[in-house]
C-alpha cells in the first residue's frame, strides 16, 4: 500500500481526489482505515503511510475488502514471471 500510494502520488499532487482501497489483505484494511499496525514492523510502515497521506491532497476514504479468489488484479500480477502470465485487468 505504501509503495502504492508513493507510486501514486506524483500523478495526484495538483487535485484532491476520493481515495479507495480494495485488497484481499486485512492487514492492510486495518493499518489504512485505523492507521493502529499489530507489529512493530507494520507501525513503521504506518508511520510512513501517515506522514505521505498528511502531506497530500488525499486521504483513503473507503477501505473494501475482496475476497482473495475474486482479486484479479492481484492474481495477474503476482504471475507476471509465471511462464504464462495472465493479463492485467483495466479497471
Amino acid at each position: 500500500m505504501l509503495v502504492a500510494l508513493r507510486t501514486w502520488a506524483p500523478k495526484f499532487a495538483s487535485e484532491r481526489i476520493k481515495l479507495t482501497v480494495r485488497t484481499d489483505n486485512m492487514s492492510t484494511l486495518a493499518l489504512v482505515s485505523k492507521m493502529q499496525p499489530h507489529s512493530r514492523q507494520l507501525a513503521i510502515i504506518a508511520r510512513e503511510m501517515a506522514l505521505d497521506i498528511s502531506a497530500s491532497k488525499y486521504t483513503p476514504e473507503i477501505a473494501e475488502h475482496i475476497p482473495g479468489v475474486s482479486n484479479k488484479a492481484a492474481d495477474a500480477l503476482s504471475r507476471l514471471a509465471s511462464p504464462s502470465p495472465l493479463p492485467i485487468p483495466s479497471y
